[in-house]
């Protein structure tokens, strides 16, 4: 009967033990479960992410290609102050670089799909590496200090170059006929030219207030330029963590 009883209470604590373990078992391949479900739906974030950074720095180097043709222009007149252009060829090239000066700087448009609802959803825990979430956070701050210094640089050439040039009735409109698809300073030609024409841009190489409207100008240009290539540093930082964040694809 003792021997009975032993074996009974051996096989119910046995039963029990075996219970027990399924079900912390159980529990682990749940958290193991769950835990692999974060880490690939964290390397999908990731991966949207540096496609979306990806375009980000595609378009910073676009505006910041405007912004340096607009710039090399200003630059072109500046050092031709006080000259007076003579054939076609001089006239043109005068005529184009007033037409590129008086470009504005281009909204970067930063579309930030992924991110924008990362944060929203408030889940950007998910993402493991905290230096990585603190970037991405920052991010918004980053376009908005480079935004204000485009937007001031296009409100200055709005509401004071372009309004100057009206006044000396420089025909704005009519400087889109003689721009080719090239780069300043590139092979240019026109046909015939009025003598008015050859009067209004020799008079506005003479023009102080305008030279000087287009050296501000040039100094709105350059802060513009160096806040698109701090905001193309803080995303190529961005790029450079989500790359060492992501797992390597395995070869099929």
């Amino acid at each position: 009967m003792q021997v009975t009883q032993k074996l009974s209470w051996f096989r119910i604590s046995a039963e029990s033990l075996a219970i027990v373990a399924s079900i912390l078992l159980a529990f682990a391949i749940d958290a193991l479960w769950n835990n692999y479900q974060l880490q690939q739906e964290e390397q999908e974030i990731l991966k949207g992410l540096r496609d979306e950074f990806s375009r980000h720095v595609e378009a910073i180097q676009v505006a910041r290609r405007r912004v340096t043709r607009n710039a090399d222009a200003i630059d072109f007149l500046l050092s031709h102050q006080g000259e007076s252009p003579e054939t076609n060829n001089e006239i043109a090239e005068v005529e184009r670089a007033v037409f590129y000066a008086s470009f504005a700087s281009p909204d970067l448009e930063l579309q930030g799909g992924v991110r924008d609802a990362l944060l929203d959803s408030g889940r950007l825990e998910i993402i493991g590496d905290t230096q990585l979430r603190r970037l991405l956070a920052e991010w918004a701050k980053v376009v908005e200090r480079s935004e204000s210094q485009a937007v001031a640089s296009r409100e200055f050439v709005m509401q004071s170059l372009m309004p100057h040039l009206a006044t000396l009735n420089v025909p704005l409109p009519e400087l889109l006929v003689p721009i080719d698809k090239g780069g300043l300073g590139g092979p240019v030609t026109r046909q015939t030219v009025s003598p008015g024409l050859k009067s209004l841009y020799s008079q506005l190489l003479m023009d102080q207030k305008y030279l000087n409207l287009l050296a501000i100008t040039r100094w709105w240009a350059g802060g513009t330029l160096y806040g698109y290539d701090n905001t193309a540093d803080k995303a190529q930082e961005i790029l450079e963590y989500l790359d060492k964040n992501l797992k390597p694809r395995s070869s099929s």
